[in-house]
């Protein structure tokens, strides 16, 4: 927790190594997916 100079204290949070490389895993599928739809809707 941190001090805020406006309200309570604040809590932060930071994605960890495995999180971040989880993160990277959903834009590639996610970005395979889009294209896939584009496409799709394109037709």
């Amino acid at each position: 927790m941190k001090d805020s100079p406006f309200g309570p204290k604040r809590k932060y949070y930071s994605l960890s190594t495995k999180g971040k490389e989880e993160l990277e895993s959903f834009k590639g599928a996610w970005d395979y997916l889009s294209k896939v739809v584009n496409n799709i809707m394109e037709d």
